[in-house]
C-alpha cells in the first residue's frame, strides 16, 4: 500500500512495494496424491476454510458499532498521524508496534516501507486486529482536489491480481472481497510525515484490502497476508505484499 507520489519519493505503507512494474512468483511444491485419498483431502482444505472465515467480521457487519469503511478512516488516521523515523512500516522486527494503540477496541497493524518482512507483536485478546495489508492513499496536498481521491485512491485495488489472508496456518477465503474505501476523511499529518506529506490536517482517502480480524485467544498465533495490484498501464499504483506476523496474545491487564 502507498500514496500515489510514491514514484517519485518511495513511501510505501505496509509490506513489500515496488515502484516499477512488478512480477510476483510463488514457488508451489507439488506432491503425488493417491485417488483414495482425494476427498479426505479436500475435505480438510474445506474445513480449514470455513474455520478460518470465522475468525473474520463479515465485510456487511459493524464490528464495535462502526461500518468497514468507517474503521478504515479511523486505521489511516492511525498510520499518518505517526513520523515516518517512527513508523512501525519501517520496523524490522515488531518493537513498534505498540506505537500509537490508542483505541480501546482493536488494534491496528502495519508492515513495511520495503522489503519482505516478519515481526513479533505483542497484543492483547480483548481487541479485535485490523489492518490495510495492501492498499493506496490519496491525499489532497500531493494528489488532487478532494472531489478527485475517491477516484484516485481506488484505481490499485481495481486491479488486484492476489490476495491471500492464513491464520495459524489456515486460509481465509475470498479475502479480495474485503476491498474497502474509506470516505474523504481530515487526518493529521506530523512533522515528517509518512510519503514526504506536509505537515498539516487536511482530507485524504485511503481504499485497500482490510479483513477485521476478531480477538484471538491468549498464545502465540501467526498471520500471513500476500497482495498484489498490478496496473496494467501506470506503475506508480503496482504494490505487492509479503508479511508475517508472530502474534503473541496476552490477556488483557486488568486496570
Amino acid at each position: 500500500m502507498k500514496s500515489r507520489n510514491v514514484a517519485i519519493i518511495a513511501g510505501i505503507v505496509v509490506a513489500i512495494a515496488v515502484s516499477v512494474s512488478i512480477a510476483v512468483i510463488f514457488s508451489m511444491q507439488s506432491a503425488n496424491i493417491r485417488n483414495s485419498n482425494i476427498g479426505s483431502v479436500s475435505s480438510d482444505v474445506s474445513t480449514a476454510s470455513e474455520n478460518a472465515s470465522s475468525l473474520v467480521f463479515p465485510r456487511d457487519s459493524r464490528p464495535s458499532g462502526l461500518s468497514y469503511e468507517e474503521w478504515a478512516a479511523e486505521w489511516w488516521r492511525y498510520f499518518v498521524a505517526i513520523p515516518e523515523v517512527n513508523s512501525p512500516a519501517a520496523d524490522p522486527t515488531g518493537e513498534k508496534c505498540s506505537i500509537n494503540q490508542n483505541d480501546e477496541r482493536v488494534w491496528f497493524l502495519a508492515g513495511a516501507f520495503q522489503g519482505q518482512e516478519t515481526r513479533t507483536c505483542e497484543v492483547t485478546a480483548d481487541k479485535a486486529l485490523m489492518g490495510v495489508f495492501v492498499g493506496i492513499a490519496c491525499n489532497e496536498k500531493q494528489d488532487g482536489p478532494v472531489d478527485t481521491l475517491t477516484e484516485c485512491a481506488q484505481e490499485g485495488p481495481k486491479y488486484l491480481r492476489l490476495a491471500e489472508l492464513t491464520i495459524d496456518g489456515a486460509e481465509v477465503p475470498n479475502v479480495e472481497d474485503y476491498k474497502v474505501t474509506s470516505p474523504p476523511s481530515n487526518v493529521s499529518f506530523p512533522q515528517g510525515a509518512v510519503w514526504g506529506a506536509p505537515q498539516g490536517n487536511y482530507v485524504l482517502v485511503g481504499s485497500g484490502v482490510m479483513p477485521i480480524i476478531k480477538p484471538l485467544p491468549p498464545g502465540n498465533h501467526t498471520m500471513t497476508f500476500k497482495g498484489v495490484f498490478d496496473h496494467p498501464t501506470n506503475d506508480v499504483y503496482d504494490v505487492a505484499v509479503d508479511v508475517t506476523y508472530n502474534l503473541v496474545v496476552k490477556e488483557p491487564s486488568m486496570a
